[in-house]
């Protein structure tokens, strides 16, 4: 019998899990020179090219070796996480004199010179050519290679995972997922996630034992659904914000909810649940990874990621303002990179800050705002993928 394990967890750390990130490398043409005689015949002039220390492949040389057709995809990676892609490739590029024969048959080379060097990944759906060349400058051999780096795939929705955990309780053919968590005013804990693939409240006491289970399942509607962000309401009750698939009806695409809940867990019917796909009418209408935060004029934040598919702008993200009676104040959209997702929000007098995660780069931001949505300034900082 399958068991899976619901836990509480106590430090929330951001991870972005089950993306499909495709790196290929493709040989577009080259040359190889040498100066080396052949006892047999004329030189035999070659170049070949080796990608993160996998095998040497030459394209030149003796005529029989049976050389690939240009061009050449030499190496292709797909990747689970955007932390697993590298940011670069080691590329080997040889030049040589090709004496095919012996133990090495068409690997057999002499005069070998040659270049390592590292080429930049680009980012997904961009591709970047490189021209490689070992000069003449007396050198035995020289040549020169023109590749093409391109990547595909995007990143997977923005989830959150546990540093630290504790095992409270076990459910027995039912997986139980917590993505954010809050203290209540009773002193109990209140977490939002999913169970069985529906969005879920739960209400736990701090040992673990769960106090109460809220499915909204029939309120949200769709495929699926799971919270992804609570903050309290002022009336004690709480907002609630998370993602839904084939929740809008002729639309399979996901969306970002929103509904306010009592001190009980129970769905506020008046308020009702929205929904967000586009922006302004543009994007895909697919939208994801949204965070809340209290804002202190007596309203809310809610940043979310819209998708756009645009060749230099993959995402957005889009800030919108509500009072706690739900309705909307102001909204206002930010292009920090390729991709971005608000990881992080904080709040005070005069304005607040967001924390951008830029999947594949290794710098990421903080963006300074005024209340109304205006950016005021940013900061970059050098991000660690663990």
């Amino acid at each position: 019998m399958k068991t899976t394990t619901f836990f509480l967890a106590l430090w929330l750390l951001p991870l972005s899990i089950g993306a499909q990130i495709t790196v290929q490398l493709t040989v577009l043409d080259g040359f190889g020179y040498t100066t080396c005689d052949d006892v047999f015949s004329a030189p035999d002039e070659g170049w070949g090219l080796s990608i993160e220390g996998q095998d040497t492949i030459i394209f030149d040389g003796v005529d029989y070796c049976n050389y690939p057709s240009l061009p050449f995809v030499q190496f292709e990676q797909t990747y689970d996480t955007p932390a697993d892609v590298p940011d670069a490739l080691h590329v080997l590029f040889l030049a040589y004199e090709q004496d095919p024969g012996g133990p090495l048959g068409c690997l057999n080379l002499s005069c070998v010179e040659h270049l390592e060097t590292d080429l930049d990944v680009p980012l997904p759906g961009q591709s970047q050519e490189y021209f490689l060349e070992i000069p003449m400058d007396g050198r035995r051999s020289w040549g020169w290679t023109t590749v093409e780096i391109s990547t595909s795939g995007e990143p997977a929705p923005f989830f959150q995972t546990c540093q630290w955990r504790e095992i409270f309780e076990r459910e027995e053919e039912r997986l139980s997922e917590g993505f954010e968590l809050l203290e209540a005013p009773d002193g109990n804990i209140v977490i939002g996630g999913q169970l069985d693939s529906i969005a879920a409240l739960w209400k736990v006491t701090p040992k673990g034992a769960v106090v109460q289970t809220r499915l909204l399942g029939n309120e949200v509607g769709g495929e699926s659904s799971q919270i992804h962000s609570l903050i309290p309401h002022p009336d004690g009750g709480y907002v609630v914000a998370g993602t839904c698939t084939a929740c809008v009806p002729g639309d399979s695409l996901a969306k970002v909810f929103l509904l306010k809940t009592d001190a009980d867990l129970e769905p506020d019917a008046m308020v009702g649940v929205q929904y967000f796909g586009t922006h302004q009418n543009e994007g895909t209408g697919r939208r994801s990874a949204p965070r809340l935060l209290a804002l202190p004029n007596n309203g809310f934040l809610l940043a979310s990621t819209l998708h756009l598919d645009l060749a230099l702008n993959a995402q957005d993200l889009v800030l919108q303002a509500f009072d706690y009676a739900f309705t909307p104040l102001w909204d206002s959209r930010l292009n920090t990179g390729f991709f971005e997702l608000a990881v992080g929000a904080a709040s005070w007098q005069q304005g607040m800050a967001l924390a951008v995660f830029r999947p594949f780069q290794t710098v990421d931001l903080v963006v300074g705002l005024d209340l109304f949505g205006n950016p005021l300034w940013q900061r970059e900082f050098h991000a660690v993928r663990a």
